[in-house]
């Protein structure tokens, strides 16, 4: 059994074109934080100048760093999966192509692989086939929005109406400023007609 081992570069999204033959097995390795959603999207493509161009079985494990198995399923040559990490390290994904029958040689084939990084639970991040988001989770978000949308209504009328009280208030000062301003014009021209006044009964003027 032929094994290749990859070490794929840490980041939020992979690609891989592997050459491969019938019956040969490969992992490829990454290092993974808690809670992270891996989703994986493979496809093999026989060689064009192979005669034979029947679809491939392939059978898919992934192990974490303590040997858990996190998913295992056979599928077609065109598939796709997710899993969750329970545990933070390595995790391994392993492929295993099935033999060709007796009798008939291997064919060579390339296996395009792709991997997405999310973080969360598997219903909010994009379908792997797809890049569509799932429907429940829209809802979600939509009633979270409206949610938002009520909230910032509320704020917006409450600073509204606070605006309008301080307006109010600003009328009032200048109001109550405007009539102190008559009050002390009012009394010192009474005070000053009074000093006129008796000056005047003093004969000084």
């Amino acid at each position: 059994m032929f094994v290749i081992a990859a070490l794929l570069l840490a980041s939020s999204y992979h690609a891989l074109m592997i050459p491969l033959q019938d019956g040969q097995h490969f992992c490829v390795s990454d290092d993974y934080a808690e809670k992270t959603l891996v989703m994986v999207q493979y496809r093999l493509d026989v060689m064009k100048n192979q005669t034979d161009r029947s679809a491939v079985q392939v059978r898919v494990e992934v192990t974490d760093t303590a040997k858990n198995k996190l998913f295992s399923s056979q599928k077609t040559s065109d598939g796709n999966f997710s899993f969750q990490v329970q545990n933070v390290g390595e995790h391994e994904l392993c492929f295993s192509l099935s033999p060709r029958p007796r009798g008939k040689p291997r064919r060579t084939m390339y296996m395009t692989l792709k991997v997405k990084v999310g973080y969360g639970t598997e219903e909010e991040q994009l379908d792997p086939k797809t890049d569509r988001i799932p429907v429940n989770y829209l809802r979600k978000l939509e009633s979270q929005m409206h949610l938002i949308q009520s909230e910032q209504n509320y704020y917006k009328q409450r600073h509204t109406r606070l605006m309008d009280n301080e307006k109010d208030n600003s009328r009032r000062v200048q109001l109550m400023y405007f009539i102190q301003i008559i009050v002390v014009v009012v009394c010192g021209y009474l005070q000053m007609k009074m000093f006129m006044r008796f000056l005047k009964q003093r004969k000084i003027l």
